[in-house]
């Protein structure tokens, strides 16, 4: 009975033992216990733990942190080996398609657009295009209500060349064709492109329409500068600029033109649109120009190295794949992240949308960088300048190759893309100084051939793509008509 006694008071109070825990080893100990197996002693300055501090009937302390949601779903029953083979099999997980070249390379704000069938375009949309092309771009004034017009009848050629002059993809809609609007249109069309005058006030390049242009408030805020220098290898096209300076700037900067007809557009714009939104609206349309700022304030960081990058060569027989374009989209890609490439989205046509979807519009009035070429003009005593490209920059964004025979005799200069040395040419028909829907449907025409899966499309020579570029004669001479009844218009009434 005594040992049986003894037995039960040691259950009931059992024995313990102290021991201390190595200094390494406390905060891992501590860590083992839950919150009322651990207590403190201030007078001691240590902790106490026991798994025998819990009240008889407590909860267990190791639960503490555990999860009680144990209500897991039963699983199924494990079925036959056979029947698991066949019932747990699964599909390989499919890659999403990486992005195609069109996705990559969206287009302005302006020409998103661009995949809608003309067919869907009303009677009203048509003339708004008309207007806005053939009146901004050109001078077309409808005539007004009353004066006579001559009834003429159209060949399908006219309507071809008429729907290539306003930019559209397709042929215009029947209901737009048999109007009086599309015959005065086309008139004006026609007689420009023969070099003949066009109807009494329907130019207003001339006096004798309702709003001639040189009468807009904005006409005489024009100057026409000559390029002062430009560093070595510019490629520039003109040798003048037309700035734009008016009586109350709300910038630093200026804006310069290239070309008279794209003066004459701006002086068409509303008086309310800001040096800014002028910008703005050349960059959507790649239009070609130039943001000027004051020497003195472009700030001179430290002098980088310029990266270089050479026209790479290829044998002259050599078959492209798809895997050169992508070194070449590479390429252009590293060449449009230096800091000056801005001056591509400022240099337009062809140029300005190869570098859009790279560069976007957010930069397109900022400042010289001291990184690449420059050029630079005299105003009112003081130098101004912006970025400029030189010839390679150019070549490398058109995607140049030079193409060498084995013994060294024949060379062939093929690009994916038009050179801007024949594409910025008067003699270019398909350059029509601003970016239109039928450009932007050419462009990503000729990006899926390059990608497509059994794609044979390969960089063409400088002569194939200048036959291809070359355009119809009517088209070549509308478009050298009104430059040059532009820039007659400009020199005669320079200030």
């Amino acid at each position: 009975m005594v040992e049986q006694q003894r037995r039960l008071n040691r259950e009931k109070d059992p024995p313990h033992q102290r021991l201390p825990v190595p200094a390494k080893q406390r905060v891992d100990t501590l860590t083992l216990y839950g919150r009322k197996q651990s207590r403190y002693d201030s007078f001691f300055n240590e902790w106490d733990c026991c798994d025998q501090f819990l009240e008889p009937g407590a909860p267990d302390e190791d639960n503490e942190w555990d999860d009680d949601d144990d209500d897991y779903d039963i699983p199924p029953p494990i079925p036959s080996s056979n029947e698991a083979f066949l019932t747990t099999r699964t599909e390989p997980s499919i890659e999403p398609a990486p992005p195609s070249y069109t996705d990559l390379d969206p287009p302005s704000d302006r020409f998103q657009h661009y995949s809608l069938p003309q067919t869907t375009l009303s009677f009203s949309d048509v003339v708004g295009d008309v207007e806005e092309v053939f009146g901004g771009y050109y001078g077309f004034i409808t005539p007004i209500a009353g004066i006579q017009i001559p009834s003429e009848s159209t060949s399908d050629s006219l309507k071809d060349l008429f729907t290539r002059a306003i930019g559209n993809k397709s042929s215009l809609p029947a209901e737009y064709l048999s109007s009086s609007h599309c015959s005065v249109a086309m008139k004006f069309f026609d007689d420009i492109s023969h070099e003949r005058q066009p109807l009494s006030g329907m130019w207003d390049l001339k006096d004798d329409c309702i709003r001639p242009v040189r009468l807009t408030p904005r006409f005489q805020d024009f100057q026409s500068i000559s390029l002062q220098e430009c560093d070595d290898g510019v490629d520039e096209a003109v040798n003048r600029y037309f700035v734009f300076q008016p009586p109350n700037p709300t910038v630093p900067w200026r804006i310069a033109l290239i070309s008279a007809p794209d003066v004459l557009t701006v002086c068409r714009l509303p008086m309310t649109v800001t040096e800014y939104e002028i910008a703005l609206f050349l960059g959507q349309r790649g239009i070609p120009f130039r943001v000027l700022y004051p020497r003195f304030s472009i700030y001179q960081t430290p002098i980088q190295p310029r990266l270089s990058y050479e026209v790479p060569t290829r044998p002259l027989n050599y078959v492209f794949t798809k895997a050169d374009y992508d070194s070449y989209v590479v390429r252009r890609t590293m060449l449009l992240g230096q800091p000056h490439m801005h001056a591509a989205l400022k240099r337009g046509g062809i140029v300005w949308r190869l570098a859009l979807g790279t560069l976007g519009l957010s930069k397109v009035s900022y400042p010289a960088a001291n990184w690449g070429a420059t050029s630079t003009i005299l105003l009112d005593g003081a130098q101004f300048s912006d970025n400029a490209l030189t010839r390679d920059e150019l070549d490398i964004i058109c995607g140049l190759y030079r193409c060498v025979s084995t013994d060294g005799k024949q060379t062939a200069l093929k690009s994916w893309w038009p050179l801007t040395r024949y594409y910025e040419k008067p003699e270019c028909g398909e350059n029509y100084g601003h970016w239109t829907n039928r450009r932007e449907n050419w462009y990503r025409g000729r990006l899926e051939a390059i990608e497509a899966d059994d794609s044979k499309a390969q960089p063409l020579p400088y002569q194939q793509w200048k036959s291809q570029q070359h355009g119809p004669w009517p088209m070549r001479n509308f478009l050298d008509q009104v430059n040059k009844a532009s820039l007659e218009l400009l020199d005669s009434n320079a200030n």
